[in-house]
Protein backbone atom coordinates (compact mmCIF):
# COMPACT_ATOMS: atom_id res chain seq x y z
CA UNK A 1 0.00 0.00 0.00
CA UNK A 2 1.15 3.77 -0.82
CA UNK A 3 -0.61 6.25 1.11
CA UNK A 4 0.38 9.29 -1.41
CA UNK A 5 1.64 10.97 2.16
CA UNK A 6 5.18 9.87 1.37
CA UNK A 7 5.46 7.19 3.71
CA UNK A 8 7.28 3.82 2.62
CA UNK A 9 5.40 1.88 0.90
CA UNK A 10 3.95 -1.39 3.20
CA UNK A 11 3.15 -4.89 2.24
CA UNK A 12 -0.13 -6.92 3.50
CA UNK A 13 -2.52 -4.11 4.18
CA UNK A 14 -6.38 -4.87 3.58
CA UNK A 15 -8.41 -1.98 3.27
CA UNK A 16 -12.44 -2.08 3.73
CA UNK A 17 -14.54 0.13 1.46
CA UNK A 18 -18.26 0.77 2.64
CA UNK A 19 -20.19 3.52 1.71
CA UNK A 20 -17.62 4.98 -0.54
CA UNK A 21 -15.52 5.72 1.87
CA UNK A 22 -12.07 3.50 3.36
CA UNK A 23 -13.34 2.03 6.77
CA UNK A 24 -10.38 0.39 8.00
CA UNK A 25 -6.84 -0.70 7.27
CA UNK A 26 -5.32 -3.16 8.67
CA UNK A 27 -2.70 -5.95 8.35
CA UNK A 28 -3.86 -8.90 6.09
CA UNK A 29 -6.86 -10.94 7.80
CA UNK A 30 -6.72 -8.54 10.97
CA UNK A 31 -10.32 -7.11 9.30
CA UNK A 32 -12.91 -8.75 11.46
CA UNK A 33 -16.78 -8.51 10.89
CA UNK A 34 -16.64 -7.96 6.78
CA UNK A 35 -19.91 -7.97 5.40
CA UNK A 36 -20.78 -10.59 3.54
CA UNK A 37 -21.93 -9.55 0.25
CA UNK A 38 -18.78 -8.26 -0.16
CA UNK A 39 -16.38 -7.83 -3.24
CA UNK A 40 -12.96 -9.54 -2.39
CA UNK A 41 -10.01 -8.47 -4.85
CA UNK A 42 -6.94 -10.41 -4.27
CA UNK A 43 -4.34 -7.99 -4.23
CA UNK A 44 -1.38 -10.47 -4.77
CA UNK A 45 1.35 -8.50 -6.69
CA UNK A 46 -0.37 -5.78 -6.83
CA UNK A 47 -0.30 -2.10 -5.11
CA UNK A 48 -3.00 0.18 -4.04
CA UNK A 49 -2.71 4.06 -4.03
CA UNK A 50 -4.47 7.32 -3.99
CA UNK A 51 -6.40 8.07 -7.34
CA UNK A 52 -4.48 10.58 -9.71
CA UNK A 53 -4.87 13.99 -9.49
CA UNK A 54 -4.00 16.14 -12.69
CA UNK A 55 -3.78 19.75 -11.85
CA UNK A 56 -3.68 21.03 -15.05
CA UNK A 57 -6.24 20.05 -17.80
CA UNK A 58 -8.26 21.70 -19.91
CA UNK A 59 -11.39 19.36 -21.37
CA UNK A 60 -11.53 18.95 -24.88
CA UNK A 61 -11.94 16.50 -27.75
CA UNK A 62 -9.34 15.32 -29.76
CA UNK A 63 -9.20 15.19 -33.56
CA UNK A 64 -5.85 14.98 -35.02
CA UNK A 65 -7.49 14.47 -38.35
CA UNK A 66 -5.08 15.77 -41.25
CA UNK A 67 -8.12 17.50 -42.90
CA UNK A 68 -7.52 20.15 -40.07
CA UNK A 69 -3.90 19.96 -39.81
CA UNK A 70 -2.11 19.53 -43.36
CA UNK A 71 0.32 21.84 -43.65
CA UNK A 72 -1.26 23.33 -47.33
CA UNK A 73 -4.49 24.40 -45.29
CA UNK A 74 -2.23 26.04 -42.75
CA UNK A 75 1.16 26.91 -44.82
CA UNK A 76 0.30 30.93 -44.65
CA UNK A 77 -1.24 30.86 -40.89
CA UNK A 78 1.15 31.99 -38.09
CA UNK A 79 1.67 30.37 -34.75
CA UNK A 80 -0.39 31.86 -32.77
CA UNK A 81 -3.18 31.59 -35.15
CA UNK A 82 -3.07 27.66 -35.18
CA UNK A 83 -3.10 28.30 -31.44
CA UNK A 84 -6.33 29.28 -31.57
CA UNK A 85 -7.66 26.91 -33.99
CA UNK A 86 -5.88 23.60 -32.05
CA UNK A 87 -8.12 25.37 -28.96
CA UNK A 88 -11.25 25.82 -31.10
CA UNK A 89 -11.09 21.95 -32.33
CA UNK A 90 -9.75 20.94 -29.27
CA UNK A 91 -13.37 21.32 -28.34
CA UNK A 92 -14.91 19.33 -31.50
CA UNK A 93 -17.43 17.48 -30.49
CA UNK A 94 -18.57 20.20 -27.90
CA UNK A 95 -19.75 18.32 -24.64
CA UNK A 96 -19.37 15.12 -26.58
CA UNK A 97 -15.92 15.45 -26.94
CA UNK A 98 -15.56 16.70 -23.42
CA UNK A 99 -16.82 13.50 -21.93
CA UNK A 100 -14.41 11.56 -24.13
CA UNK A 101 -12.04 13.03 -22.44
CA UNK A 102 -12.96 13.16 -19.00
CA UNK A 103 -13.13 9.15 -19.71
CA UNK A 104 -9.83 9.09 -21.01
CA UNK A 105 -8.78 10.44 -17.53
CA UNK A 106 -10.89 7.92 -15.64
CA UNK A 107 -9.62 4.75 -17.66
CA UNK A 108 -5.76 6.08 -16.73
CA UNK A 109 -6.71 5.95 -13.05
CA UNK A 110 -7.18 9.79 -12.81
CA UNK A 111 -9.83 10.23 -10.50
CA UNK A 112 -9.95 14.19 -9.76
CA UNK A 113 -9.32 17.09 -12.19
CA UNK A 114 -8.20 20.51 -12.12
CA UNK A 115 -9.42 22.60 -15.30
CA UNK A 116 -7.05 25.65 -15.72
CA UNK A 117 -9.37 27.33 -18.52
CA UNK A 118 -12.67 26.32 -19.49
CA UNK A 119 -15.62 28.18 -19.61
CA UNK A 120 -17.62 29.36 -16.55
CA UNK A 121 -20.84 27.63 -17.41
CA UNK A 122 -19.95 24.30 -19.75
CA UNK A 123 -17.19 23.44 -17.19
CA UNK A 124 -19.10 23.63 -13.70
CA UNK A 125 -22.48 21.99 -15.21
CA UNK A 126 -20.00 19.07 -16.43
CA UNK A 127 -18.57 19.08 -12.98
CA UNK A 128 -22.57 19.38 -10.91
CA UNK A 129 -23.52 16.34 -13.41
CA UNK A 130 -20.98 14.30 -12.72
CA UNK A 131 -21.65 15.12 -8.60
CA UNK A 132 -25.23 14.23 -8.98
CA UNK A 133 -24.29 10.79 -10.63
CA UNK A 134 -26.03 11.92 -14.04
CA UNK A 135 -22.75 11.52 -15.87
CA UNK A 136 -19.49 9.57 -15.25
CA UNK A 137 -16.25 11.46 -14.97
CA UNK A 138 -13.54 12.36 -12.37
CA UNK A 139 -14.38 14.88 -9.58
CA UNK A 140 -13.58 18.26 -11.77
CA UNK A 141 -12.65 21.75 -9.90
CA UNK A 142 -12.62 24.42 -12.29
CA UNK A 143 -11.43 27.97 -12.75
CA UNK A 144 -13.82 28.55 -15.81
CA UNK A 145 -12.95 30.94 -18.18
CA UNK A 146 -9.07 32.68 -17.66
CA UNK A 147 -8.82 36.20 -17.31
CA UNK A 148 -6.67 37.46 -19.58
CA UNK A 149 -7.52 41.20 -18.97
CA UNK A 150 -9.71 43.29 -16.31
CA UNK A 151 -13.52 43.22 -18.14
CA UNK A 152 -13.08 47.11 -19.82
CA UNK A 153 -10.39 48.61 -18.11
CA UNK A 154 -8.74 50.77 -21.06
CA UNK A 155 -7.86 53.02 -18.42
CA UNK A 156 -3.88 53.14 -16.59
CA UNK A 157 -2.38 52.00 -13.40
CA UNK A 158 -3.33 54.82 -11.34
CA UNK A 159 -7.42 54.44 -11.97
CA UNK A 160 -7.15 50.28 -10.75
CA UNK A 161 -8.84 51.45 -8.00
CA UNK A 162 -11.38 53.64 -9.55
CA UNK A 163 -15.19 52.81 -8.49
CA UNK A 164 -15.78 51.60 -12.26
CA UNK A 165 -12.42 48.71 -12.31
CA UNK A 166 -13.34 48.03 -8.93
CA UNK A 167 -17.18 47.12 -9.91
CA UNK A 168 -16.35 45.14 -12.49
CA UNK A 169 -13.34 43.26 -10.64
CA UNK A 170 -16.37 42.58 -8.35
CA UNK A 171 -18.81 41.72 -10.83
CA UNK A 172 -16.33 39.03 -12.75
CA UNK A 173 -15.27 37.18 -9.50
CA UNK A 174 -19.38 37.05 -8.07
CA UNK A 175 -20.16 35.26 -11.10
CA UNK A 176 -17.80 32.95 -10.49
CA UNK A 177 -18.51 31.94 -7.00
CA UNK A 178 -22.01 31.88 -7.52
CA UNK A 179 -21.34 28.67 -9.92
CA UNK A 180 -19.14 27.51 -7.15
CA UNK A 181 -15.48 28.23 -8.29
CA UNK A 182 -12.84 28.51 -6.12
CA UNK A 183 -10.11 29.46 -8.16
CA UNK A 184 -8.80 32.02 -10.68
CA UNK A 185 -6.42 31.63 -13.53
CA UNK A 186 -4.80 34.90 -14.75
CA UNK A 187 -3.19 34.96 -17.92
CA UNK A 188 0.30 36.54 -19.06
CA UNK A 189 -1.81 39.33 -20.54
CA UNK A 190 -2.17 40.90 -17.47
CA UNK A 191 0.41 42.75 -15.49
CA UNK A 192 1.91 41.74 -11.87
CA UNK A 193 -0.02 44.85 -10.76
CA UNK A 194 -3.56 44.04 -12.28
CA UNK A 195 -3.18 40.83 -11.03
CA UNK A 196 -2.70 42.48 -6.97
CA UNK A 197 -5.91 43.97 -7.18
CA UNK A 198 -7.88 40.84 -8.66
CA UNK A 199 -6.35 38.90 -6.21
CA UNK A 200 -6.96 41.14 -3.43
CA UNK A 201 -10.34 40.95 -4.40
CA UNK A 202 -10.06 36.78 -4.90
CA UNK A 203 -8.92 36.30 -1.51
CA UNK A 204 -11.65 38.32 0.24
CA UNK A 205 -13.87 35.33 -1.39
CA UNK A 206 -11.44 33.01 -0.37
CA UNK A 207 -10.33 32.23 -4.02
CA UNK A 208 -6.85 30.86 -4.72
CA UNK A 209 -5.44 31.99 -7.76
CA UNK A 210 -3.08 30.73 -10.58
CA UNK A 211 -0.50 32.06 -12.92
CA UNK A 212 0.51 31.68 -15.89
CA UNK A 213 2.72 34.59 -17.38
CA UNK A 214 4.71 31.91 -20.08
CA UNK A 215 8.53 32.81 -19.81
CA UNK A 216 8.49 34.64 -16.24
CA UNK A 217 6.98 31.54 -13.70
CA UNK A 218 8.88 30.43 -11.62
CA UNK A 219 9.92 34.30 -10.84
CA UNK A 220 9.12 34.93 -7.26
CA UNK A 221 8.54 38.50 -8.63
CA UNK A 222 5.49 37.73 -10.38
CA UNK A 223 4.14 35.26 -7.43
CA UNK A 224 4.79 38.05 -4.71
CA UNK A 225 3.55 41.08 -6.41
CA UNK A 226 0.30 39.42 -8.27
CA UNK A 227 0.05 37.70 -4.58
CA UNK A 228 -0.49 33.58 -6.45
CA UNK A 229 -0.77 31.01 -4.83
CA UNK A 230 1.14 29.27 -7.46
CA UNK A 231 1.80 29.05 -11.24
CA UNK A 232 0.53 26.92 -13.86
CA UNK A 233 4.15 25.74 -15.56
CA UNK A 234 7.08 25.92 -15.22
CA UNK A 235 9.24 29.16 -17.25
CA UNK A 236 12.67 30.13 -18.43
CA UNK A 237 13.96 31.36 -15.53
CA UNK A 238 16.08 29.56 -13.36
CA UNK A 239 15.47 29.98 -9.11
CA UNK A 240 17.66 30.22 -6.94
CA UNK A 241 17.85 28.82 -4.05
CA UNK A 242 17.07 31.95 -1.55
CA UNK A 243 13.95 31.96 -4.35
CA UNK A 244 13.18 28.37 -3.27
CA UNK A 245 13.08 29.21 0.22
CA UNK A 246 11.04 31.96 -0.06
CA UNK A 247 8.36 29.88 -2.12
CA UNK A 248 8.59 27.54 0.97
CA UNK A 249 8.31 29.89 3.42
CA UNK A 250 5.22 32.01 2.41
CA UNK A 251 3.22 28.63 1.46
CA UNK A 252 3.39 28.86 -2.21
CA UNK A 253 2.78 25.95 -4.47
CA UNK A 254 4.62 25.09 -7.49
CA UNK A 255 3.84 23.28 -10.56
CA UNK A 256 5.85 22.48 -13.49
CA UNK A 257 3.92 20.35 -16.41
CA UNK A 258 7.60 19.08 -17.58
CA UNK A 259 5.90 17.22 -20.30
CA UNK A 260 5.39 21.11 -22.09
CA UNK A 261 9.16 21.20 -21.98
CA UNK A 262 9.36 17.72 -23.11
CA UNK A 263 7.64 19.00 -26.27
CA UNK A 264 8.72 21.96 -26.87
CA UNK A 265 12.18 19.91 -27.29
CA UNK A 266 10.31 16.63 -29.16
CA UNK A 267 12.03 14.81 -26.53
CA UNK A 268 9.20 12.47 -26.77
CA UNK A 269 7.47 13.31 -30.50
CA UNK A 270 10.41 12.65 -32.96
CA UNK A 271 11.41 9.07 -31.74
CA UNK A 272 7.61 8.36 -30.78
CA UNK A 273 7.17 9.27 -34.16
CA UNK A 274 9.44 6.71 -36.06
CA UNK A 275 8.82 3.92 -33.40
CA UNK A 276 5.28 4.26 -33.36
CA UNK A 277 5.06 3.70 -29.93
CA UNK A 278 1.66 5.02 -28.91
CA UNK A 279 0.40 2.18 -30.67
CA UNK A 280 1.24 -0.06 -27.48
CA UNK A 281 0.32 2.14 -25.47
CA UNK A 282 -2.91 1.04 -23.91
CA UNK A 283 -3.73 4.07 -21.90
CA UNK A 284 -3.88 5.56 -25.48
CA UNK A 285 -5.22 3.37 -28.08
CA UNK A 286 -7.56 2.10 -25.61
CA UNK A 287 -9.40 5.46 -25.44
CA UNK A 288 -8.51 7.15 -28.73
CA UNK A 289 -8.59 3.89 -31.52
CA UNK A 290 -5.85 3.08 -33.85
CA UNK A 291 -7.52 5.71 -36.34
CA UNK A 292 -7.33 8.47 -33.79
CA UNK A 293 -3.49 7.41 -32.93
CA UNK A 294 -2.60 7.36 -36.87
CA UNK A 295 -4.44 10.66 -37.30
CA UNK A 296 -1.98 12.09 -34.92
CA UNK A 297 0.98 10.58 -36.52
CA UNK A 298 -0.21 11.83 -40.27
CA UNK A 299 -0.56 15.53 -38.83
CA UNK A 300 2.82 15.09 -37.03
CA UNK A 301 5.16 17.03 -39.34
CA UNK A 302 2.37 19.60 -40.16
CA UNK A 303 2.05 20.31 -36.48
CA UNK A 304 5.85 20.77 -35.84
CA UNK A 305 6.53 23.15 -38.49
CA UNK A 306 3.38 25.27 -37.75
CA UNK A 307 4.04 25.31 -34.21
CA UNK A 308 7.12 24.69 -33.28
CA UNK A 309 9.69 24.72 -35.99
CA UNK A 310 8.73 26.86 -38.70
CA UNK A 311 9.47 30.23 -39.08
CA UNK A 312 6.13 31.06 -38.56
CA UNK A 313 6.32 29.02 -35.71
CA UNK A 314 3.85 29.50 -32.41
CA UNK A 315 7.10 29.32 -29.89
CA UNK A 316 9.46 31.49 -32.32
CA UNK A 317 6.98 34.10 -32.78
CA UNK A 318 6.85 34.22 -28.99
CA UNK A 319 10.58 34.82 -28.88
CA UNK A 320 11.60 31.84 -26.83
CA UNK A 321 14.79 31.47 -28.84
CA UNK A 322 16.56 28.23 -28.18
CA UNK A 323 14.01 25.32 -26.67
CA UNK A 324 16.05 22.89 -26.06
CA UNK A 325 17.29 23.60 -22.64
CA UNK A 326 14.05 24.58 -21.19
CA UNK A 327 13.49 20.71 -20.13
CA UNK A 328 16.75 20.55 -18.53
CA UNK A 329 16.29 24.38 -16.80
CA UNK A 330 12.65 22.91 -15.54
CA UNK A 331 14.05 19.57 -13.84
CA UNK A 332 16.98 21.69 -12.21
CA UNK A 333 14.22 24.32 -11.01
CA UNK A 334 11.84 21.23 -10.14
CA UNK A 335 14.82 19.80 -7.86
CA UNK A 336 15.52 23.03 -6.36
CA UNK A 337 12.33 23.89 -5.23
CA UNK A 338 11.83 20.36 -3.83
CA UNK A 339 15.09 20.63 -1.80
CA UNK A 340 13.80 24.07 -0.37
CA UNK A 341 10.50 22.16 0.62
CA UNK A 342 8.40 23.47 -1.32
CA UNK A 343 4.50 21.87 -1.58
CA UNK A 344 5.00 20.91 -5.72
CA UNK A 345 1.77 19.20 -6.97
CA UNK A 346 1.65 17.91 -10.92
CA UNK A 347 -0.16 18.76 -14.11
CA UNK A 348 -0.27 17.94 -17.58
CA UNK A 349 -1.52 20.90 -19.50
CA UNK A 350 -3.74 17.92 -21.52
CA UNK A 351 -4.98 17.73 -24.06
CA UNK A 352 -2.25 20.96 -25.50
CA UNK A 353 0.10 20.29 -26.86
CA UNK A 354 -0.71 17.94 -29.50
CA UNK A 355 0.12 14.40 -28.39
CA UNK A 356 -0.22 15.43 -24.73
CA UNK A 357 -2.81 12.06 -24.19
CA UNK A 358 -5.18 13.21 -21.48
CA UNK A 359 -4.92 10.52 -18.47
CA UNK A 360 -1.75 9.23 -20.11
CA UNK A 361 0.20 12.14 -19.59
CA UNK A 362 -0.24 12.03 -15.63
CA UNK A 363 1.96 8.90 -16.00
CA UNK A 364 4.34 10.25 -18.44
CA UNK A 365 4.60 13.60 -16.16
CA UNK A 366 5.21 11.13 -13.21
CA UNK A 367 8.48 9.62 -15.39
CA UNK A 368 9.68 13.22 -16.01
CA UNK A 369 9.41 13.63 -12.52
CA UNK A 370 11.42 10.90 -11.64
CA UNK A 371 13.98 11.18 -13.83
CA UNK A 372 14.51 14.85 -12.74
CA UNK A 373 15.85 13.25 -9.66
CA UNK A 374 12.70 13.06 -7.17
CA UNK A 375 12.12 10.03 -5.52
CA UNK A 376 9.22 7.87 -6.46
CA UNK A 377 7.56 7.78 -3.63
CA UNK A 378 7.89 11.90 -3.14
CA UNK A 379 6.14 12.22 -7.07
CA UNK A 380 3.43 10.45 -6.01
CA UNK A 381 2.48 12.62 -3.28
CA UNK A 382 3.29 15.17 -5.78
CA UNK A 383 0.61 13.27 -8.06
CA UNK A 384 -2.05 12.49 -5.11
CA UNK A 385 -1.91 13.98 -1.73
CA UNK A 386 -0.10 17.52 -2.44
CA UNK A 387 -3.11 17.99 -5.65
CA UNK A 388 -5.56 17.56 -3.01
CA UNK A 389 -3.77 19.77 -0.45
CA UNK A 390 -3.73 22.90 -3.14
CA UNK A 391 -7.67 22.41 -4.29
CA UNK A 392 -8.02 22.02 -0.10
CA UNK A 393 -9.56 18.43 -0.33
CA UNK A 394 -6.91 16.49 1.32
CA UNK A 395 -9.48 15.87 4.06
CA UNK A 396 -11.54 13.84 1.33
CA UNK A 397 -9.26 12.58 -0.97
CA UNK A 398 -5.63 12.16 -2.27
CA UNK A 399 -4.39 9.64 0.13
CA UNK A 400 -5.57 5.98 1.77
CA UNK A 401 -6.91 6.97 4.83
CA UNK A 402 -9.51 5.80 7.27
CA UNK A 403 -12.55 8.13 6.09
CA UNK A 404 -11.47 9.41 3.18
CA UNK A 405 -13.40 9.21 -0.17
CA UNK A 406 -12.60 5.62 -2.14
CA UNK A 407 -10.38 6.83 -4.82
CA UNK A 408 -8.05 4.98 -5.80
CA UNK A 409 -5.63 2.85 -8.08
CA UNK A 410 -4.77 -0.52 -7.68
CA UNK A 411 -1.74 -1.22 -10.33
CA UNK A 412 0.11 -4.51 -10.72
CA UNK A 413 3.80 -4.39 -9.40
CA UNK A 414 5.40 -0.80 -7.36
CA UNK A 415 5.64 2.21 -8.47
CA UNK A 416 7.43 3.13 -5.33
CA UNK A 417 10.27 1.03 -6.81
CA UNK A 418 9.71 1.66 -10.72
CA UNK A 419 7.39 4.25 -11.65
CA UNK A 420 6.21 2.68 -14.93
CA UNK A 421 4.16 0.61 -12.96
CA UNK A 422 1.12 3.38 -12.14
CA UNK A 423 0.64 2.45 -15.85
CA UNK A 424 -0.12 -1.27 -15.05
CA UNK A 425 -4.09 -0.79 -14.39
CA UNK A 426 -5.41 -3.57 -12.66
CA UNK A 427 -8.88 -1.29 -11.13
CA UNK A 428 -9.46 2.22 -10.86
CA UNK A 429 -12.34 2.89 -8.23
CA UNK A 430 -13.97 6.15 -7.99
CA UNK A 431 -15.97 6.86 -4.79
CA UNK A 432 -16.02 3.37 -3.68
CA UNK A 433 -17.17 1.93 -6.87
CA UNK A 434 -14.96 0.00 -9.54
CA UNK A 435 -15.11 1.28 -13.03
CA UNK A 436 -16.09 -0.50 -15.75
CA UNK A 437 -12.40 0.18 -17.64
CA UNK A 438 -13.63 -2.47 -20.70
CA UNK A 439 -16.66 -0.12 -21.77
CA UNK A 440 -14.87 2.66 -22.00
CA UNK A 441 -12.78 1.27 -24.77
CA UNK A 442 -12.81 2.95 -28.14
CA UNK A 443 -15.15 -0.14 -29.84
Amino acid sequence: MIDGLGTEAVPKRDVLIQDGRIARIAVTTMIADIPENAKIIDGEGLTVMPGIIDGHTHMGGIDYSVSNLNAEIWKDVSGMEIYQHMFAYGSQGGIDGMQRYNEANLYAGVTTIVEVGGSDEISTKIRDEIIAGSRLGPNIHTVGDTIESIPGNTLGVMQLTSEEVQAEIKGMLDAKAARGIEFIKLYAGISPWQARHIMTAARKRGMRGIADFWCMNNSQEVIETGLFDSYAHGGCVEVSEEEARWFAENDKFAMFTLDIFDTMRGERGWPDYEEQNFFRNPLIVDIWGKEGVQAYYDSFLSLREQWHDGEKAGYTEQLWGNKLPLLDLNMKNLMRMYQGGVTIFMGTDANWPPGNWPGEGMHYELELHVRAGIPPIDAIRMATYNGAKFIRRENEIGSVEKGKKADLLIVKGNPAEKISDTRNIVYVIKDGRILDRDSLKKR
